[in-house]
């Protein structure tokens, strides 16, 4: 400290970066999300960490699909990045936003994005219950009852010892 001043850690442009992924992951939360995001007040119980990652990890996953629509939609290919299973860095989020506006696509509208994540949400609930739902399974043999049981075993009353 200088002074009594704290010196700045980003500097200017990746502090634009990093108010672009707050802005997208703002955007995308619901409002419970964004309120369990948020620190606890003073006197407040701490909020649960784990509930929180969890909360984060799902905003990255639809965001990251939110960019491979796009791509699929309008560009030859979606980036290796996008379909990586790693965490989108700060930088990365901007590249793929500018790198569709070059291409002269469609930009992502922060304003679409709570239309996205019902459509999304809508279609992985489908699937859901899809995969949920049963299949046909043969017939089963039949199970033994326990007087068949009983029978079996020289008896025929089957709570007799």
């Amino acid at each position: 400290m200088n002074s009594g001043r704290c010196h700045r850690v980003l500097n200017a442009q990746d502090m634009n970066r990093a108010k672009a992924s707050v802005l997208w992951f703002d955007a995308m939360a619901t409002k419970a999300e964004r309120v369990s995001l948020l620190p606890s007040a003073h006197g407040e119980q701490a909020k649960d960490v784990g509930e929180q990652r969890k909360v984060v990890a799902r905003l990255h996953f639809l965001i990251k699909a939110l960019l491979r629509t796009a791509f699929n939609k309008h560009a030859n290919g979606v980036p290796r990045s996008i379909l990586a299973d790693k965490t989108l860095t700060v930088g990365a989020i901007q590249g793929r936003i500018d790198q569709l506006r070059k291409a002269g696509l469609p930009a992502v509208k922060v304003d679409d994005f709570t239309s996205f994540r019902a459509q999304f949400e809508e279609s992985e609930t489908t699937k859901r219950q899809a995969a949920a739902a049963p299949a046909a399974v043969p017939p089963s043999k039949k199970k033994r009852t326990a007087t068949a049981a009983a029978s079996l075993r020289g008896r025929t009353d089957p709570s007799a010892n």
